[in-house]
């Protein structure tokens, strides 16, 4: 007998679940792994940042590639894939004693990022738009980052409580979690995406301009983003206690999306894209000038960082699920793995391109990063703003949740004018 197909909702409460398992098995490690690099493996500072660039490259920049994997193989086997791939990666990072091994292990764990994080965005996009009776794609990404966040937020302390035995035990955990995680996958996600269209090509997308300039501008706010791990790290630490400093605001802003996305979500409802977006962007562009703002009225470094991050997260948890949720709107009838992953990996590319152009910005002062630094990294959310506004005004001025399958972007045909289901 045919294998009964799992319920929407089934599907998109595992996606959920499995990016929460995801993150508590990242965020167990990765806090750790450049003290570990520089303190336990006597690695140089140029040398630990090679290694985690080369992690961060194969995870951004190979996105597309994991989308259209996707597609053309089916989320399911994608995501086994991806968690078999990060199993390896965690094991080799606790027991390689070289630069080679360590190089290889970096590239691994972000390999199985990118093979397992657009099939999971493409199965929850899909599982939303078939649940009828469900609150819609915008809803659902904002459970996704909301549980996921927790995460993000309890990794760390697991990490931590492990760390005095050895980092080795600390992979070892991480690497068990990826494991059960495939575990799940494999008993809850469909074994085959059946999108009504032959899959696996990501040649029409790279011919639509429309996504392509929608990826393209939506980059900003992945590179706004990062600043919470390169410019308010570095505004910290020009001052005293910035170890506390920096851990109190990555908990606050975890704590943050944990408890207030899915609000900040519904309180949203269903305006437009050309609204939300570009709001979120302005919102993120304003959390850049905090700082420079609180350091002239005389607010002690820790607090000024401390709210520009809350106001950053804020911009990020307006603008982010409903762009993840638009993607299947947007890409029309273009496959919608390697749609999610194009829109990683451009935002990985601005990453790295950004923060070279930037970053002799940046360098801290006496009293911080230079206002000017401050002024460039709000000039890149604020000019994605204007740019997604005229972008998105043209022709999508309607919400970003279709109807389910049958008569939106589920069936690879544009969606008609459809207000978000709640």
């Amino acid at each position: 007998m045919r294998r009964r197909a799992a319920a929407p909702r089934t599907v998109g409460w595992s996606v959920v679940s499995a990016q929460a398992a995801a993150n508590l098995g990242f965020f167990a490690v990765v806090p750790f792994l450049a003290d570990h690099l520089a303190s336990g493996m006597g690695l140089s500072a140029a040398l630990v940042g090679v290694v985690l660039g080369a992690r961060t490259a194969a995870q951004q920049g190979l996105f597309v590639v994991g989308g259209a994997l996707a597609d053309r193989f089916g989320p399911r086997a994608l995501g086994l894939a991806g968690c078999g791939v990060r199993v390896v990666g965690f094991v080799l990072l606790g027991t390689g004693q070289s630069l080679p091994a360590l190089l290889a292990a970096a590239v691994l764990t972000g390999l199985g990022g990118a093979l397992f994080s657009p099939a999971f965005e493409a199965t929850l996009s899909r599982a939303a738009g078939e649940d009828r009776e469900g609150p819609g794609r915008r809803a659902w990404f904002a459970r996704f980052a909301a549980v996921g966040e927790v995460g993000a937020l309890l990794g760390p302390a697991l990490g931590g409580l492990l760390l005095g035995a050895s980092f080795l035990a600390v992979c070892l955990l991480s690497a068990g979690l990826f494991l059960a995680l495939g575990v799940l996958l494999g008993l809850a996600m469909p074994r085959r995406a059946a999108l009504g269209r032959p899959t696996g090509s990501w040649r029409p997308m790279l011919a639509d301009r429309r996504f392509l300039a929608f990826a393209a501008l939506y980059a900003g706010c992945l590179f706004t983003w990062n600043q919470l791990y390169f410019a308010m790290p570095l505004e910290l630490s020009a001052s005293t206690g910035a170890v506390t400093a920096t851990a109190v605001m990555f908990a606050a802003a975890s704590l943050a999306v944990a408890t207030l996305q899915i609000p900040v979500t519904r309180w949203i409802g269903a305006c437009p894209l050309a609204a939300v977006i570009p709001l979120g962007f302005l919102v993120m562009a304003a959390s850049m000038l905090a700082v420079p703002a609180a350091r002239a009225l005389g607010a002690p470094p820790a607090a000024a960082v401390v709210a520009a991050a809350l106001v950053l997260v804020a911009g990020h948890m307006i603008a982010a699920p409903t762009a993840l949720a638009a993607v299947a709107e947007l890409a029309g009838g273009n496959p919608p793995g390697a749609c999610h992953g194009l829109l990683a990996t451009c935002g990985g590319i601005a990453v790295l391109a950004g923060n070279a152009l930037i970053g002799p910005l940046l360098d801290p002062g006496p009293d911080g990063v230079p206002a000017t630094g401050w002024l460039a990294l709000a000039a890149v959310p604020a000019a994605g703003a204007i740019g997604l506004r005229l972008l998105l005004s043209r022709d999508h001025s309607h919400p970003a949740d279709p109807a389910p399958e049958g008569a939106g972007a589920a069936t690879g045909k544009e969606p008609h004018d459809n207000p978000a289901r709640r």
